[in-house]
Order: structure tokens, then C-alpha cells, then sequence
């Protein structure tokens, strides 16, 4: 059975990752959301919810069990150990759901996967996957969406924002750097050439191991 090309796809809040996400959807590949999955197992009576409750305390929690989500984040992004907490907390549960959705693209035969993941690196999912890319943008142009975005104050945007990696951190680990300081429809046209690279490489080498 032929692998799926696996792109794992990364950066800091309000990069423009979701954009980057949107266009290689558009594209043909399957996505695989991270952030939808961390929404999952974080549902009422879910293992991973109870043990953020443990930790965070019961005012993360609605009268009828939800999480809520701002007082989550408020708490959790105060500081990077609590961040760290946050993470170990969820990650393996994120990781382990992942996997099942890679498996399943698999026995599809769906071609290219991307992990779409902010915390990629810090998850260790780079190891599943067959490339990584990172999408990158000014800082005080992400401020500004991850503002809108939230609506939440600039105070709080920058408490998150701190609570990230730099941009040195994803330039290091990342096969791929996108930086998206244009318009949207620059960093579309950026992905689909990248993606059109990918896809001419991953022909290259299974028409090679054919030959063997």
C-alpha cells in the first residue's frame, strides 16, 4: 500500500494558517484539524476534561458541564508553566485521535495529508509526518487578527502571543517556511506552488521504488 504524503502544518497564532489549511484543501488533500480534534476531547464527560478540571479548577466548567473556554484559556496562558500543563494534558489525547484519522486516510488511499497542528513540534508529531511546514507573519500584523479573530483586547492577544514559540523556533525545526506578510491571495498562490513541488517529488519517488 503507498504511503500518504503527510505534511505537517504549523506556526503561531494568527500566521494565516488557516488559510494556508483552506487552500490545500481546496486542493485535494485531506485535513485533519487539530484544533477541532482538541475541541472533541475536551467534551463534556470526556477523560481529557476532567483531568484539565483537576488541574485548573471547577470555574472552567459550566453549570452543565461544557468547558469554558475563555476562563480555560485565561488561566492556562498566564504563564508558560501552566501552558506546559495544558499541553501535556491534552496532547496525548490529540496525538492518539490523530493517528486514527491518518490510519483511516490510509486505508482510503487519500493521497496527501496535512496535520494541521499549532503545536506540532512541541506534540512530537513531526515524527509522523513526511515534511513539515511553517507559516509565519509579522507580529503586529497577527496581533491584529488574533484581536478581530477572538475579539478579545490587545492585552489578551499579546498574553497568548507570548505564550508561543518565536518565529526562530519554527524556522529551525520546519522542512518549509511560508511568510505571510501580503495578501491572502499571495500566501494561496505560495501554497499551491509548494504543494505542486511536493506532489511532483512524491511522484518522482514512487516511480523510483517502482523501479527497484
Amino acid at each position: 500500500m503507498t504511503e500518504p504524503l503527510i505534511i505537517g502544518l504549523t506556526g503561531p497564532t494568527g500566521s494565516g494558517k488557516s488559510t494556508v489549511a483552506q487552500s490545500l484543501e481546496e486542493a485535494g488533500c485531506v485535513v485533519i484539524d487539530a484544533d477541532k480534534i482538541a475541541r472533541e476531547v475536551v467534551a463534556p464527560g470526556a477523560p481529557a476534561l476532567k483531568e484539565l478540571q483537576r488541574e485548573f479548577g471547577d470555574a472552567i466548567l459550566d453549570d452543565y458541564g461544557n468547558l469554558r473556554r475563555h476562563t480555560l484559556a485565561n488561566l492556562a496562558f498566564s504563564s508558560l508553566e501552566k501552558t506546559k500543563r495544558l499541553n501535556e494534558i491534552t496532547h496525548p489525547h490529540i496525538l492518539r485521535k490523530m493517528k486514527e484519522n491518518i490510519e483511516e486516510c490510509r486505508q482510503k488511499r487519500k493521497k496527501v495529508v496535512v496535520l494541521d497542528a499549532p503545536l506540532l513540534f512541541e506534540a512530537g508529531l513531526e515524527r509522523i509526518c513526511t515534511v513539515t511546514l511553517a507559516v509565519l507573519a509579522p507580529r503586529e500584523q497577527r496581533l491584529q487578527r488574533v484581536m478581530a479573530r477572538d475579539s478579545i483586547t490587545r492585552e489578551e492577544a499579546e498574553k497568548r502571543m507570548s505564550a508561543q514559540q518565536q518565529d526562530q523556533y519554527y524556522k529551525d525545526r520546519s522542512d518549509y517556511v511560508l511568510v505571510n506578510q501580503e495578501t491572502s491571495g499571495a500566501l494561496y498562490y505560495q501554497t499551491r506552488r509548494l504543494l505542486q513541488r511536493l506532489r511532483d517529488c512524491l511522484l518522482y519517488t514512487s516511480d523510483a521504488a517502482d523501479d527497484t
